[in-house]
């Protein structure tokens, strides 16, 4: 698998996708950073940017895979690995490996742009070290699973083009249902007489046990809040957008387990496939 690793390095550090996703994603992430530096927007401290471009970063990642891994496909480069004796297992390793290295490459110049700039502009670090290394442990298991989410969609449809429009909307569809879903679940259970917000179509009712709070109509509770928590916990963008905004990191048990579960049932279509 070490041969198959290091030809694809090879190829990856040449990809003109590659390259103009870590452009775009280095030029909106200096662009957010220097923004809110000249108009005031943010505080003297450059932890608001320590994961800056998540969301970007998510759809990158499927761009870039589905254009890198689609090639071979395209081209026969997996058929061929197959005829000259490398077995699926390795095939299918080495490519979710160069994969996420080429996501982690955007990771870590999203996050060395945008702490260097941080620090230059802001001020040091709100969080201590211990907790800025949680939170980049847990980011590298979440971007792990989104990879290996994407392998097994790009590795497991044999067509380049059904493959890459796969991974982009999965991934614009994930993004969306993230900020949703995170949305829903930060809406207060009460609100303030003066926190309220007239409408002709909303009622708010004063609560039973504080007459001087209010109902807010849209809140969440009972089990369709622990469904919509369970989706929250299980979609890897919510989870980095969460830890992002709290500045904290939280179990690493459930990307683990995403990465293990999407690397298996990729890997067992994989296999399964007639690739002639």
């Amino acid at each position: 698998m070490s041969r198959l690793v290091n030809a694809g390095f090879a190829r990856m550090i040449k990809n003109k996708v590659l390259l103009i996703c870590l452009e775009i994603l280095c030029f909106t992430n200096g662009i957010s950073v220097s923004i809110n530096h000249v108009m005031n927007w943010n505080t003297d401290t450059p932890d608001s940017f320590l994961f800056s471009g998540l969301i970007l970063i998510s759809i990158m990642s499927a761009v870039f895979v589905s254009s890198f891994l689609g090639a071979e496909h395209s081209s026969g480069t997996i058929r061929n690995k197959l005829i000259i004796g490398h077995g699926r297992l390795s095939v299918y390793c080495s490519s979710f490996l160069l994969c996420l290295t080429g996501v982690m490459m955007m990771f870590a110049i999203v996050w060395i742009l945008t702490t260097i700039l941080g620090n230059l502009l802001f001020g040091g670090f709100e969080h201590s070290s211990q907790e800025i290394c949680q939170l980049l442990l847990r980011s590298f298991l979440v971007l792990t699973a989104l990879t290996a989410f994407y392998t097994a969609i790009v590795l497991c449809i044999h067509s380049k083009s059904k493959s890459s429009v796969a991974a982009v909307i999965s991934a614009f569809v994930m993004v969306l249902a993230s900020v949703a879903v995170i949305q829903m679940l930060a809406e207060p259970e009460y609100y303030r007489e003066d926190e309220i917000v007239l409408t002709d179509d909303v009622t708010y009712k004063p609560s039973e046990t504080d007459p001087s709070l209010y109902i807010n109509p849209y809140y969440i509770s009972g089990n369709e809040r622990k469904i919509y928590q369970a989706v929250h916990d299980m979609l890897p963008v919510s989870q980095m957008l969460d830890e992002a905004g709290a500045g904290t990191a939280k179990s690493v048990l459930i990307p683990i387990t995403e990465t293990a579960v999407l690397l298996a049932a990729g890997l067992y279509i994989f296999v399964k496939r007639d690739l002639k």
